[in-house]
This record gives structure tokens, C-alpha cells and sequence, in this order.
């Protein structure tokens, strides 16, 4: 990356973080941009990690390990003391990483300067989280033998996320002593392969389970969600990336990643662009035994449901079992993933993280870092190069995001990680190949 593109990106990130400074400022502007508190809560929740306080924290904890004397650190210290109060008048009901306890823990340990500050705090938080998750594990084991919610698993509020959390944190004691359960949780759920007859994947996301009503049309016999936000690519990542970094492993672990791996790379579509994956692949049973997977078009390319989130768990799985094939078909599907992007209009593309260009170039990223691929840094740097061309100083936080709103697209203001000016400077950042925050881990991409 030349200096002229990295000093833009510097520029953008500390811009971002300084429209981010206050609090109060980021309530006001939310407040003034949404109308309705129903449609507030669905902008601005102060104690997630996808649209609070959390997030924010994430950003400022990256900002501080790049400036450790630019004062990052005192700002983000009113951001603690804004997630204590909250705290004191809100009780957190779940362990979601983006959407309950994991993820405020997350958001304080990355301002923690490795464990050296906020060590009281993090110790109340993680002992929380701990009892919590014990009860999670009783209550999710009951219920295995009924159908699946992506809930119950998934990254955003479910097993893996929280396990990721825990992979981080493998010197807390009660970490070290859950962690085996929920890998084993998660070695059940990827070892639940698709059957043939009747037995059926109890992943299987069946129509009376769908919160829009709309897919009924599309899939309306069920359809296995391949996602790295709510589908199977975020527990393959999770058990991959344990692997590699915990000592708390079973053979049936090993066997579940490749299992489904293999299940994935059937799945794996080509058109003139090259390879993708469908974020959902959709099933179609006549009559009991005859059943028929379906793939449709290629869709959105993003993080959270796009080829960019699916090809990163599918190389973490080629780390993790060393098929060499798996990692080289992840790197070509990424790179067809954004020559498809390129050839689309980019600015009917969001540049937040969730579903827009932040998420792919955060991906991009990171196998460009690691395997030094020309084309995936030129791509990555043309992805960053888009995403400044975004930048708006007139507007509150600098990035706006592309959401659905009245039956319309149109900007929206939002400050957080998922999809927020947060998330946008936290990838930019990463680009500089400075940032080593505990917040990498929140996406599932390391």
C-alpha cells in the first residue's frame, strides 16, 4: 500500500473517531435522524457491540494500541463509564457477542490495554458471563434434540461468537472450564450433516422459523443458511479457529470441520465473475426422499451472508484440517467475490461492515496479509480507495449507511460497529497492518 493511500486512510479513521468523541453528540444525532423509539432501538442499542457503546470501544481500544500517547485511551473511558452506568439500570437477558454480555466484555477488554486496566470491571463481567453461559449450555443441550435456531449457534447471539470470546480469554479459569462444552455444542451442531431421506440437518431453517414472511416464496420448503453472521460459516469458523489456538480439542471436532467443509465446497457455484457462494442454499422435497438443493443467483456480495464471510470460514477449515485445495479455492472465490463487486454500482453498495464494502475489504484484508496474494492486496487497496471516496465530512459521523426504511433505501446516520462509522474506520484501520485488538476477533475472521 503506498504512503499517499495510507495517510488518507489515517486521516479517515481519526476523523471518524474524533466525530465519535462524545457520547451525548452520538444520541443526539441518532435521536434527530429517527423518529420513533421502535425505530431507534433498531439504530442505536447502547450496551450491544453491533450498535452501542461496545463497538465504539473497539474502535478507540484499535486506535490506542496504533497511538498509545494520542489520548484514545481517555475516550474511550467515558465510553466505560457510560456502559457501567447502563449497567446499573439495564439488566443484559443474553451472552450474544454482538448482542449481549460477551460483547460488552469484548468492547472493555479492547480498552484494556491486555488486561492491564479496567481489571475489576472485565473480573465482573467475566464472572457474569461465566454463570450465564453454564446456564446456556444446561439449557441448549435440552433442547438439542429439537429443531435448531440459528440463534442458539450463530455469531451474532449464539454458542459461537461466545466461544470465540472465550478462545481469547483462555487464562480465565472459567473460560478454561466451559470451553470444552461449547465446542463440543458446536461439533454437535456441524456434525448434524445433511442426511438423505428424512433425516434432515437439524439446521435446517424450516419456513414456520422465518422472520420474513417474504422467503416463503423463495424457499418454500426450507433452506440451509450458509452465512457467517447467522448460518453454518460462523460455527465452522469458530471450531477452525480453535484448532489452532486451543489445547481443549477432540477428534469428532477435526471430523465435524471437515464434514461440513466438504458439504460446502459442493455447494460452490461459478459464474462468468468465477467462483461464489449462495448465502442460503434453498431445499426442494416433492415427497419424502426426493429432495433437491437449490442454488439461486450469487445475491449481494457481504460479511454477513456473501462469498467474502463464507470463503474466510472455508480457509480457516483449510488451516484447520491442512487440505490445501480448500484454502487456494477461498482465496479465488474472494477474488471473484470482488471483481463481481467491481462490475456492480458501488454506490448503491453500503460502506459499512455488515453487508457492505467495510466487510469486504476487512476480508480481503486479511488474506492479503496472510498470504501476500498481489491481487488480493490491489483489490484491497481499490476497496479502501472506494470506501474514502465515501467519506463525507458534512455528514454527522462522516459514513453514512444504506438501510431500508418506509419501503425505500436511503442513508441513514449510524455511529456503531456492524453498521456504523465505527465498523468503516476499524476496517480501514485494519489496513495499516497496525491493528492488533482484541476487536479482530468480533467479525470471525481470525
Amino acid at each position: 500500500m503506498d504512503q499517499e493511500l495510507m495517510q488518507q486512510i489515517k486521516s479517515c479513521v481519526i476523523e471518524v473517531a474524533n466525530r465519535l468523541k462524545n457520547p451525548e453528540y452520538i444520541v443526539q444525532v441518532i435521536e434527530q435522524e429517527i423518529g420513533t423509539v421502535e425505530q431507534k432501538k433498531a439504530y442505536w442499542q447502547p450496551l450491544s457491540l453491533s450498535q452501542g457503546y461496545p463497538g465504539i470501544c473497539v474502535l478507540l481500544g484499535a486506535l490506542d494500541t496504533v497511538e498509545p500517547d494520542a489520548g484514545w485511551d481517555q475516550i474511550g473511558h467515558a465510553y466505560a463509564i457510560e456502559i457501567q452506568r447502563g449497567l446499573g439500570f439495564q439488566a443484559v437477558g443474553t451472552t450474544g457477542l454482538w448482542t449481549g454480555l460477551t460483547g460488552i466484555s469484548l468492547g472493555i477488554s479492547s480498552l484494556s490495554r491486555g488486561k492491564k486496566r479496567y481489571q475489576n470491571m472485565l473480573e465482573k463481567l467475566h464472572h457474569g458471563l461465566a454463570d450465564m453461559t453454564a446456564a446456556t449450555i444446561m439449557d441448549l443441550s435440552h433442547m438439542f434434540k429439537d429443531q435448531l435456531h440459528a440463534y442458539h449457534y450463530d455469531t451474532i447471539s449464539g454458542v459461537a461468537g461466545v466461544a470465540r470470546y472465550f478462545l481469547l480469554n483462555q487464562d480465565e479459569s472459567r473460560f478454561q472450564e466451559l470451553l470444552p462444552s461449547l465446542l463440543e455444542y458446536l461439533t454437535k451442531v456441524l456434525s448434524e450433516v445433511i442426511g438423505k431421506g428424512q433425516n434432515l440437518s437439524k439446521w435446517l431453517i424450516k419456513p414456520e422459523s422465518y422472520l420474513n414472511p417474504e422467503l416463503r416464496q423463495t424457499y418454500p420448503d426450507g433452506y440451509f443458511d450458509l452465512g457467517m453472521s447467522h448460518g453454518i460459516s460462523g460455527v465452522l469458523a469458530a471450531l477452525s479457529i480453535a484448532c489452532q489456538t486451543s489445547s481443549q480439542q477432540n477428534p469428532a471436532q477435526l471430523v465435524a470441520i471437515r464434514n461440513v467443509g466438504e458439504w460446502i465446497l459442493q455447494q460452490v457455484q461459478l459464474d462468468e465473475y468465477g467462483l461464489y457462494w449462495p448465502g442460503k442454499i434453498g431445499l426442494k422435497q416433492k415427497q419424502p426422499g426426493n429432495i433437491q438443493m437449490i442454488s439461486l443467483s450469487s445475491g449481494r456480495e457481504s460479511w454477513c451472508y456473501g462469498t467474502h464471510g463464507i470463503a474466510r470460514a472455508f480457509w480457516l477449515a483449510g488451516i484447520a484440517t491442512g487440505e490445501k485445495a480448500w484454502c487456494e479455492s477461498a482465496i479465488q472465490a474472494t477474488i471473484a467475490a470482488n471483481i463481481r463487486t467491481f462490475n456492480q454500482d458501488f454506490y448503491k453498495v453500503s460502506p459499512t461492515f455488515c453487508h457492505g464494502l467495510a466487510g469486504l475489504l476487512h476480508a480481503t484484508n486479511e488474506l492479503a496479509q496472510e498470504t501476500g496474494h498481489p491481487v488480493l492486496t490491489l483489490q484491497r487497496d481499490q476497496l479502501a480507495k472506494n470506501i474514502i471516496s465515501r467519506f463525507d465530512p458534512s455528514l454527522p459521523f462522516c459514513f453514512y449507511d444504506l438501510d431500508a426504511f418506509d419501503m425505500t433505501v436511503r442513508p441513514t446516520q449510524k455511529a456503531g460497529l456492524l453498521d456504523g462509522a465505527a465498523g468503516v474506520a476499524f476496517a480501514l484501520l485494519s489496513c495499516l497492518g497496525e491493528n492488533e485488538s482484541p476487536g479482530n476477533t468480533a467479525f470471525m475472521l481470525r
